[in-house]
C-alpha cells in the first residue's frame, strides 16, 4: 500500500500574491468536511488538537475505506459535532487501535490528545497490546506518564560478537 497526500487546495505558496492573508474568515469554514474537527464548524479558534482529530478521521478511512461520517456537507458537519462514532464499522480492527481512534476523534478537544507527542508516546503501548492480544482502556492510554515512551530514545545494544581490539 502506498499513501499519497492529496487535496492541497487550501495550501498557499508564500510567494503567491495575498499569501499573508488568512485562508478563511472568522465564522466561515474552508476545508474538507469529512476530515474537519467539530470546533472548525463551530467557528471557535482551533489549534493542534484539531489536526489530531483530522489525523483520526484519516486513519479511520485508511482502516475502513470510509470516512467516519458521511452525507451532505451539512449532514457531515452536524455529525462531527453531535453524532456518536459508529464503532461497529471498525470490526476486525484491533481493540487498541479502536481506542486510539476514540481518543483522536473525541468531539471535545480537551478530552483528545493535547499534542502529537502524546500520540507518539502511546504507540509502543498500542503495538505491544496488539502483539500480545491485550485490551487497553482509554484511561490507560491517555494517562500514560511522559516517561512511558521510549520512542526515539533507545540506546544501541552493544554488539557482543564484535571482536575487541587488543
Amino acid at each position: 500500500m502506498t499513501a499519497k497526500i492529496i487535496d492541497q487546495g487550501l495550501a498557499k505558496s508564500l510567494d503567491e500574491p495575498g499569501a499573508q492573508t488568512a485562508i478563511s474568515t472568522p465564522g466561515a469554514f474552508a476545508g474538507t468536511p469529512e476530515f474537519a474537527s467539530p470546533e472548525q464548524f463551530a467557528g471557535v479558534p482551533v489549534d493542534i488538537r484539531s489536526d489530531l482529530y483530522s489525523l483520526g478521521a484519516t486513519l479511520w478511512e485508511m482502516l475502513t475505506g470510509k470516512t467516519p461520517f458521511r452525507g451532505t456537507p451539512g449532514e457531515v458537519m452536524h455529525q462531527h459535532q453531535h453524532a456518536p462514532l459508529q464503532l461497529e464499522e471498525l470490526e476486525g480492527v484491533p481493540q487498541p487501535v479502536t481506542i486510539l481512534l476514540e481518543v483522536l476523534l473525541e468531539k471535545n478537544p480537551g478530552r483528545r490528545f493535547q499534542n502529537p507527542d502524546e500520540v507518539l508516546k502511546t504507540i509502543p503501548t498500542i503495538t505491544g497490546a496488539i502483539a500480545t492480544r491485550r485490551r487497553i482502556t482509554r484511561q490507560s492510554l491517555q494517562n500514560m506518564p511522559a516517561t512511558a515512551s521510549r520512542v526515539g530514545t533507545r540506546k544501541p545494544r552493544p554488539d557482543r560478537h564484535r571482536r575487541r581490539s587488543p
